[in-house]
């Protein structure tokens, strides 16, 4: 059933106008555009080609709504001005359109409403403890998929699509979110919003018995906070490694040998550790913990914060409540607490060859020990999100989850 909007509310939210319809020309679409016209409300919206949601307007102040214009193809782009959502939005009627605390506005928005419906890849987080389908708007909030803009669509593990509804109105993180539940979100230790972003998903994996299995991911710098994480089954008495290449910050001697870039990373299973170079090169760690695993399942995870230490977590499979993976319970080790031969803290910068301006590709290895091959039943690439500054427009900030771990009382850190 179609929801409810009463029509005179909706206008005020989003500039409906009954201007005269532009005269009939054939012509092509405006250069620039990313995509094509879609309908929504009975009106046209498309990305424009900086990404941001627009809507068929004659003056680039009101929408077309109403089935007003029946085909955008038909009409001269000479009379035809988008309402850009974003910024020019802004300048018109005093939001963005995507993301607002201003109460003199309906609660939904045909910015962040249309794009949800029409556009939006929505992701499946459950995994990671987080049971929501969530994404991005385009000027880069996270907000989750709702029918209603107050109560997020939930998600179960091995669902791919979110429930196909007529129209998508989500809450999204930031001022959107304080003006539904009057709280914070982006800075609520443990809340959705603070969900890392997957970057890449490998799917389904094969760990080899003693041989390192590889996937080629993008390039990292430690000031996005990488992770690669796993789900799997591992067999009772048997140990999985997970490692990636890195440059070492000012290089490392670590058990009288040099290094300025190589792998590391821990196994995690029968027994924990840290990994630095050749496999033979491991330090097992007594108080690195391993958590039960949930009807044999476990999940796995290695980080690198912005300060470049690397921090591990293992627990449980955790779709199975709402509880976010990076959390403090998880945590099994960092190397805040491992020092090279000459006492100095092993700090990892980057992928070998990043550059902010290229990132390049980065590997990521696993490996099972001596015995029969077993399935990793996903891996994934996470960073941190970087989302619109409230208090400096036009700027972004890094919402981080796990930068806890640089201090030596992380383990009692309240993540």
């Amino acid at each position: 059933m179609r929801s409810l909007f009463a029509p005179v509310l909706f206008a005020l939210a989003v500039g409906w106008s009954g201007a005269a319809m532009a005269t009939s020309e054939p012509v092509k679409p405006p250069a620039g555009a990313l995509t094509e016209w879609k309908e929504w409300w009975g009106g046209w919206v498309r990305l424009e080609a900086d990404g941001n949601m627009s809507c068929l307007s004659p003056d680039g102040v009101h929408c077309y709504w109403h089935k007003q214009v029946t085909d955008p193809k038909i009409y001269g782009t000479s009379k035809l001005n988008p309402l850009v959502c974003g910024a020019p939005h802004k300048e018109k009627w005093g939001i963005n359109g995507y993301n607002d605390n201003n109460r003199a506005f309906h609660k939904r928005h045909w910015c962040r409403s249309a794009y949800a419906t029409r556009f939006a890849k929505w992701v499946n987080y459950s995994f990671l403890g987080v049971k929501k389908w969530l994404a991005e708007t385009p000027a880069g909030d996270v907000m989750c998929h709702s029918s209603n803009g107050v109560f997020c669509t939930e998600a179960a593990l091995g669902e791919t699509i979110p429930p196909q509804v007529p129209e998508v109105h989500p809450l999204v993180c930031g001022a959107h979110y304080r003006r539904i539940f009057g709280k914070e979100s982006y800075d609520e230790p443990g809340h959705w919003c603070r969900t890392p972003k997957i970057d890449e998903d490998f799917g389904q994996r094969v760990a080899k018995g003693d041989s390192w299995q590889e996937a080629i991911g993008n390039g990292w710098h430690s000031a996005i906070e990488p992770a690669i994480l796993v789900r799997a089954h591992v067999p009772e008495g048997r140990t999985l490694a997970l490692r990636t290449m890195a440059e070492i910050k000012d290089g490392a001697i670590y058990r009288g040998n040099l290094f300025a870039e190589t792998n590391f990373g821990f196994e995690f299973g029968r027994q924990t550790g840290f990994h630095l170079g050749s496999s033979e090169i491991a330090t097992h760690i007594p108080s690195w913990r391993t958590p039960a695993a949930s009807q044999g399942h476990l999940m796995a995870a290695m980080t690198v914060t912005p300060r470049g230490n690397a921090c591990f977590f293992v627990a449980p499979d955790s779709g199975a409540r709402e509880t976010p993976f990076f959390a403090q319970k998880n945590f099994i080790g960092s190397t805040v607490n491992i020092l090279d031969d000459r006492g100095r803290p092993i700090l990892f910068t980057r992928s070998p060859g990043f550059t902010f301006s290229q990132w390049g590709k980065s590997p990521s290895e696993w490996r099972a020990d001596k015995g029969e091959d077993f399935v990793i039943e996903k891996v994934v690439a996470l960073y941190d999100r970087s989302v619109p500054d409230e208090k400096n427009p036009g700027k972004k900030r890094f919402i981080t989850y796990a930068a806890q771990c640089d201090g030596a009382d992380a383990l009692s850190a309240d993540w």
